[in-house]
């Protein structure tokens, strides 16, 4: 009876562990089944080299340095203020058509060129109104000599130029790259020409600042910086320097197809530069004056040209 116990005990031990096998072995099939159900995760691959920023591969304590705004601009004002405190007047126009009428306008005296007089009226007041006003602000506010307030009006020059180079930086640097933004800032930073023209009271040195402006902004594509900058340069400065503005009006008009925001901010540069610049200059000629036709009838449509005093 002990023996058939026994049989019957190991048979029924041997059952439990075989079903025991068989439901692990299909619980093992069911888990196969279920992952390769699931989607296969895709390994990770390195980025293409052209995915990659161009300095990507460049260490960063070996990248090129570019200044930054703020950088730029402490560089360009204290280039341009050694400009206004150290520079020589080099142009004769610069003492008797500039300082002469300024003097004249903050004092009460001071000589005349045949260029202001009524009888030709080919330069405006405008141009002397701008820096006049600084000079007046500051020898009022300061009572500052007359030797004081020409170097305060150079300062005023070299920070005007600073901050036009600047922009005009900017403007290099978004639309050539950081590496040409990083060597026109040099350039022009080193440069003796910037060096005697930054602080020149004259409308070529105008006419330089407005013309960074207005490139700068054809370069942000920022049509009425552009428009106005150029409508500022040839107005109140050099009216020659509007030739500069064709590349730009070309590029707008034939290339982009802006034609109709090009025409209105050329009509509201007119509007809201000339006409206070005519009001000015007939109140100081006593006539009605368009100062910037006068020049160009005068150098190119007069029968002796820019020949006043022989050839």
């Amino acid at each position: 009876m002990r023996a058939a116990r026994s049989r019957a005990g190991h048979h029924a031990s041997h059952k439990k562990e075989s079903k025991a096998a068989l439901q692990s072995q299909v619980q093992q099939q069911q888990q196969a089944a279920s992952a390769a159900q699931k989607p296969q995760a895709v390994p990770a691959t390195a980025p293409s080299p052209s995915s990659q920023p161009p300095d990507a591969s460049i260490p960063p304590n070996m990248q090129c340095w570019t200044p930054q705004a703020s950088t730029a601009l402490k560089l360009l004002i204290s280039a341009r203020f050694c400009a206004a405190l150290l520079s020589n007047i080099s142009d004769c126009d610069e003492t008797y058509n500039y300082w002469e009428p300024t003097h004249f306008m903050i004092y009460g005296r001071g000589f005349q060129t045949w260029e202001y007089s009524p009888a030709f009226a080919i330069r405006s007041y405008a141009y002397i109104f701008l820096h006049v006003l600084p000079g007046k602000v500051h020898q009022q506010l300061l009572d500052a000599n007359r030797i004081l307030v020409f170097y305060f009006i150079r300062c005023v020059l070299g920070l005007m130029c600073a901050l036009c180079e600047l922009f005009f930086y900017r403007g290099v640097c978004k639309n050539f790259g950081a590496t040409v933004g990083r060597l026109t800032l040099c350039f022009s930073i080193i440069s003796t020409a910037m060096f005697i023209s930054s602080a020149a009271y004259l409308p070529s040195s105008f006419s330089m600042y407005m013309t960074m402006v207005s490139m700068a902004g054809w370069y942000m594509d920022s049509i009425p910086v552009a428009v106005i900058g150029t409508a500022v340069s040839a107005l109140v400065g050099w009216p020659f320097a509007g030739a500069i503005g064709i590349p730009i009006a070309i590029d707008v008009v034939f290339r982009k197809k802006q034609i109709i925001p090009f025409i209105k901010w050329c009509i509201i540069a007119l509007g809201i530069i000339l006409a206070p610049q005519v009001l000015l200059d007939s109140y100081y000629y006593g006539k009605t004056v368009i100062a910037p036709l006068n020049i160009v009838l005068y150098n190119v449509f007069s029968e002796h040209g820019p020949d006043l005093y022989g050839k």
